[in-house]
C-alpha cells in the first residue's frame, strides 16, 4: 500500500510530474479505502467474511500487476484506486473474522500479530521498494513485476 512512498522522486521525474500530482499516487489508494471501508464489512456480513477476505487477496494482484506496466501516471492512479477498493476487503473483514472465530488470548494473540505484521509490512514495502529502485527501474519493487519479467531491467541513468 505504502512502497510507492520512497518511489514518489522516481516517479515524479518518469511522469514528468510536481509532487502535488505525483503524490496522487499514495492519495488514490487512500481515498479508495476511505470509500470502500464501510462497504467491505457491509459486503463481507453478506457473503461471509472468509469469503471476502479470500476474494480481495487473490483480485488484489490484478491491480498490483497493471500498476507495474503502467505507462503514464494516470494509468498508476487508476491501478492504486483499484488497490484501494480492494484492501479493505481484507482489512476490514479480517479483522472481524478474527474478532469472530477467536476468543480471550487467541484473539489478543491474533489481532497483535495482524497489526504488527501491517506496521512491519508498511516499514519494509517503503524501505525494500526505495533500495530496489535505486538499483533497477521503479517496476521492479513490484514483487508482481519481478515473476512476470524474466529479468529486472535496469535503471535509465
Amino acid at each position: 500500500m505504502y512502497a510507492p512512498q520512497s518511489l514518489l522522486p522516481t516517479l515524479a521525474r518518469e511522469f514528468h510530474a510536481g509532487p502535488a500530482r505525483v503524490g496522487g499516487v499514495i492519495g488514490a489508494t487512500m481515498l479508495a479505502m476511505a470509500l470502500a471501508s464501510p462497504l467491505a464489512g457491509i459486503l463481507a456480513d453478506a457473503t461471509g467474511r472468509r469469503r471476502t477476505v479470500t476474494a480481495a487477496f487473490a483480485l488484489l494482484s490484478l491491480p498490483a500487476l497493471l500498476a507495474t506496466q503502467a505507462h503514464t501516471l494516470d494509468a498508476l492512479n487508476a491501478a492504486r484506486f483499484a488497490q484501494g477498493l480492494l484492501i479493505p476487503g481484507v482489512m476490514v473483514a479480517l479483522t472481524a473474522l478474527m474478532g469472530e472465530e477467536l476468543t480471550g488470548p487467541a484473539r489478543t494473540r491474533a489481532l497483535t500479530a495482524y497489526v504488527s505484521g501491517t506496521v512491519l509490512g508498511g516499514f519494509l514495502g517503503r524501505f525494500l521498494a526505495g533500495l530496489i529502485a535505486a538499483q533497477w527501474h521503479w517496476p521492479a519493487a513490484c514483487p508482481q513485476n519481478r515473476r512476470s519479467r524474466p529479468a529486472a531491467t535496469p535503471a535509465p541513468s
